[in-house]
């Protein structure tokens, strides 16, 4: 579509009252996305409840009680986020034999961001080695 054919946006008063235009316009053409699979990555270290209480002694007894968290998975030293996402990353591309230039939006989501700039997901598209034109941002 041409940008000319596009109608004005309803939100916008015109003084015109005559319409110049004679079909609507969009800015992104319609695409169908699917997430067809899901992998994650863990990190190998466990810290259960027994280390939590050498370091934490007033909580004994109360953390299981109130939340029901018997052991978290803490990352390692030296270890971030991305790590964390370019495994899982990998463990996907491999078990779904997924083509790389096929990805066109890498999403990241995560509480902890390896960096200020550039963003995480920009730094695991590098990793991953993705087209030039496929788009990334944290979430």
């Amino acid at each position: 579509m041409r940008f000319c054919d596009a109608k004005p946006s309803p939100f916008i008063k015109s003084t015109n009252r005559k319409t110049r235009f004679s079909h609507s316009f969009s800015t992104f053409d319609t695409m169908a996305s699917t997430i067809k699979a899901i992998r994650y990555h863990l990190p190998e270290h466990i810290y259960t409840n027994e280390e939590f209480y050498k370091d934490f002694p007033e909580a004994v007894g109360m953390n299981l009680e109130k939340t029901g968290v018997r052991s978290r998975a803490v990352i390692g030293k030296g270890e971030t986020s991305s790590d964390l996402a370019f495994a899982a990353a990998q463990k996907l591309i491999i078990s779904e034999k997924i083509d790389l230039s096929q990805i066109n939006l890498l999403v990241h989501c995560s509480l902890d961001a390896d960096y200020y700039m550039p963003s995480t997901a920009c730094v695991l598209h590098g990793r991953l080695n993705l087209s030039q034109h496929c788009a990334a941002f944290d979430l």
